[in-house]
């Protein structure tokens, strides 16, 4: 019976991860955009705001309304840890 190199893909899987981890590390002080769309059961959600707070101390980042189809996109995030807060009339 053939014993199986179980080395190999362990190596591919740690050269994944520092390639992350240094991704992540030269990419803290780049600005991002942020986007999507807010849906729920009924299908898109328009006009409701999209607010990012810091998760340290809740500061308020940057906010915007949905389209009229649900998206959203704000620009020149820095990038970090944030929470986004979705809130309209209704929900």
């Amino acid at each position: 019976m053939k014993k199986e190199n179980t080395y190999l893909p362990l190596k591919h899987i740690l050269l994944l991860v520092i390639s992350l981890i240094s991704i992540t590390g030269f990419a803290q002080d780049k600005k991002v955009t942020l986007s999507g769309t807010v849906r729920d059961t009924q299908g898109a959600v328009p006009f409701v705001n999209v607010i990012i707070t810091t998760q340290k101390d809740n500061k308020v980042i940057a906010g915007t309304l949905t389209t009229e189809t649900g998206a959203y996109t704000l620009k020149d995030i820095p990038s970090g840890k944030y929470n986004i807060e979705i809130s309209g009339l209704g929900y």
